[in-house]
């Protein structure tokens, strides 16, 4: 009887502890993956660089994200950030800048060159690159009309066709990004545009606010 009393014993003694290991486990497990889900990771894949350091930025506040040191190539990187948000990749000794979208949970690799510096393989930071790039091609282009005749409607019309087009590009590949990403292309697809249109009616034209 006293051998089967501390059988019993025992056998509740390992039950507590396995559940309490089973329990400690499950603790470590959510907090990890609640620190993962809050990691934006980076690898930095180059064959050789002259750069000293690689800069990740907010664009729109220029808050330092990241320093990133070049000394040691193809490494891995990770630092928290709270939300998704558009950044910017330079590096000092060149006027060259890349975006890319920044986001929790994410992992990307920076291909970098004597020549240039990329993320690899993203349709978003391909899209919000191209949004950027094309206004300034599109402002070129457009430049005698912009800034030689006084026929602003055409401008407008200019600039909204660009919204257009720029946005059924964007819907082609929308299986492609989440919802935060594809509304912050949406967001920078229209902004682009639009605050180009402010300066040119505010400053160019010099049209009263309520124009």
């Amino acid at each position: 009887m006293h051998a089967i009393k501390m059988a019993v014993i025992v056998a509740n003694y390992s039950f507590i502890v396995s559940a309490k290991s089973i329990i400690v486990l499950g603790l470590f497990t959510v907090l990890g993956a609640c620190s993962n889900k809050k990691e934006f990771q980076i690898t930095i894949e180059a064959n050789r660089t002259n750069y000293d350091t690689l800069f990740i930025q907010e664009l729109i506040t220029g808050r330092t994200i990241a320093k990133v040191p070049l000394d040691k190539l193809n490494r891995n990187y990770s630092f928290n950030i709270d939300e998704a948000t558009l950044g910017s990749l330079s590096v000092i000794g060149t006027a060259t800048t890349y975006l890319t979208i920044i986001r929790p949970g994410v992992k990307k690799t920076i291909l970098i060159d004597s020549a240039s510096f990329r993320t690899k393989q993203s349709t978003p930071d391909s899209l919000v690159n191209y949004l950027w790039e094309s206004t300034n091609r599109v402002i070129a282009h457009y430049s005698n009309v912009i800034f030689a005749q006084d026929d602003s409607e055409k401008v407008k019309f200019i600039f909204d066709s660009l919204v257009q087009e720029r946005h059924a590009l964007m819907n082609n590949f929308k299986s492609q990004m989440t919802t935060d990403e594809f509304g912050i292309l949406d967001y920078q697809n229209r902004a682009r545009a639009y605050s180009f249109l402010m300066y040119y009616g505010r400053i160019i034209k010099r049209y009263s606010p309520d124009s």
